[in-house]
């Protein structure tokens, strides 16, 4: 189902790592920015949709079709944030 709500890049990129589990550190380390910075972009993900907290924010973008089942499979999150930044080095 595709969503009428017009959102960034940045901020599906946060909602699947949200919807992954990410903590705002690892979300901070996977985009290359401060944890400040990711908790400031979770901030206004809630308040732009109303959410208290990620589980509704997820809940939220998943009901709208901002989100769709199987984009990030759970294993690979476990494993994501199983490395260390060094790991992903080339």
């Amino acid at each position: 189902m595709a969503s009428s709500i017009a959102v960034s890049d940045r901020d599906l990129n946060i909602l699947t790592l949200l919807a992954a589990g990410f903590s705002t550190e690892l979300i901070a380390r996977h985009l290359y920015v401060s944890k400040p910075t990711a908790a400031e972009h979770c901030g206004r993900l809630f308040a732009r949709f109303g959410c208290k907290n990620r589980t509704e924010l997820v809940a939220y973008a998943y009901a709208h079709g901002l989100l769709e089942t199987g984009v990030w499979p759970p294993h690979a999150a476990r494993q994501a944030q199983q490395r260390t930044w060094a790991e992903t080095l080339p």
